[in-house]
């Protein structure tokens, strides 16, 4: 074998003996996108507008999810998103309209090529003509059921001047916020939005109000979400606890009703009436109402605070119990017919059931356990 052929094999020969190590460290983290420019400024009055909104990154932007992660409102048309190395464009297909007000908004799931991802939210808002006024609609949606903020609700400002709407979508709390809208008289609404087609429909839960917007005057809004319903609550059982009989219904009730004692009647298989002495509709909050409660020792008064008059009293929450107190205990065994009236539910409507209340019969105690005989110790052995 010459010089060189053996200089060959030894070469092979140790490079089919190196080791091949995967990479080190898990999988490689990317800078998330920066924005170097953005055109037109925001802010600006652009009478005549037609030219592209464009936000320019520091890297290329990947196609990936460029429609969600744009939104235009008001929504004149439809809108088109595009890209081209590091410039997205953004327009609407019918072109920007004169004398509105838009806000451009650009976020998450924006990401580059490379898999950095876009966390932040960039707003641009432009007017084709109208100067921008400093006003500010804001607030919270919460569900009507349970008190809890809800997260991704669409809030929507329709302005009754030209029926354009003004939308943006709740936070992880329920908190929302609209600003830089025009002036004027809005019907305002928040629901969710289930099937994502930002529309209400029929089935979605909702809450409205109608508010007069104005730079020198913000509005506050507290959305409570409840879905629709056209029809009157129905009692679907009755229940003796030995204190009270609870009526529970198929619909949650209005918690800030009153009750008459006379919308509720117990009679017994004779017809001889239980006279009804209170009815107290429970809330979720305060499930436990107790009748003839000792009235508690007063507190010493608090010292005084300011109170905003503007402020949202926060409504209990609801529950599907209505707690009927009667002026005797009821026998144990017997059947009591109980017609209950007017219980109005979350939506107002009323409905009137008859019920039949069995007593159930309580089990008797058991005994207790006799004393132990005592036993006296064995007598110790005399030394």
């Amino acid at each position: 074998m010459t010089r060189i052929g053996l200089s060959i094999l030894l070469l092979a020969l140790a490079t089919g003996c190196a080791q091949v190590e995967a990479p080190r460290g898990g999988p490689e983290e990317f800078p998330a996108p920066r924005v170097l420019d953005v055109r037109p400024d925001s802010l600006a009055v652009l009478p005549g507008f037609r030219d592209d909104v464009v936000v320019e990154f520091q890297h290329r932007i990947s196609e990936q999810n460029l429609a969600e992660a744009v939104r235009v409102t008001p929504r004149t048309s439809g809108v088109l998103v595009s890209r081209h190395l590091n410039r997205l464009r953004i327009r609407l297909q019918e072109g920007w309209v004169p004398d509105v007000i838009y806000k451009v908004t650009v976020g998450p799931p924006l990401q580059d090529r490379w898999g950095g991802r876009f966390e932040d939210t960039l707003r641009i808002v432009f007017s084709t003509g109208p100067e921008i006024p400093e006003t500010r609609v804001e607030g919270r949606v919460t569900d009507r059921v349970t008190g809890e903020g809800v997260e991704e609700a669409r809030v929507e400002a329709i302005r009754m001047a030209d029926s354009l709407v003004y939308e943006t979508y709740t936070r992880a709390d329920g908190s929302f916020r609209l600003d830089r809208i025009p002036e004027g008289d809005f019907l305002i609404r928040g629901y969710e939005d289930l099937n994502a087609n930002q529309t209400l429909d029929p089935f979605e839960p909702r809450d409205t109000a109608r508010r007069v917007v104005r730079e020198e005057a913000p509005v506050e809004l507290s959305f409570r979400l409840l879905a629709p319903d056209d029809t009157p609550p129905v009692a679907e059982e009755v229940a003796w606890d030995g204190e009270r009989t609870v009526i529970t219904f198929d619909d949650y009730l209005d918690p800030l009703q009153d009750i008459d004692p006379e919308q509720v009647t117990v009679r017994d298989a004779a017809g001889a009436g239980v006279p009804v002495t209170r009815v107290v509709v429970a809330t979720a909050d305060r499930p436990e109402v107790v009748a003839d409660e000792e009235e508690p020792e007063t507190p010493p008064e608090p010292a005084p605070i300011e109170v905003d008059p503007e402020a949202v009293e926060v409504e209990p929450l609801p529950s599907r119990d209505l707690h009927v107190y009667l002026a005797d205990p009821l026998v144990q065994g017997a059947e009591y017919r109980v017609v209950v009236r007017g219980v109005r539910n979350l939506h107002g409507l009323e409905g009137e059931d008859v019920l039949v209340l069995e007593v159930p019969v309580a089990e008797p105690d058991e005994p207790e356990d006799p004393d132990p005989p005592v036993t006296e110790p064995p007598d110790s052995p005399s030394p």
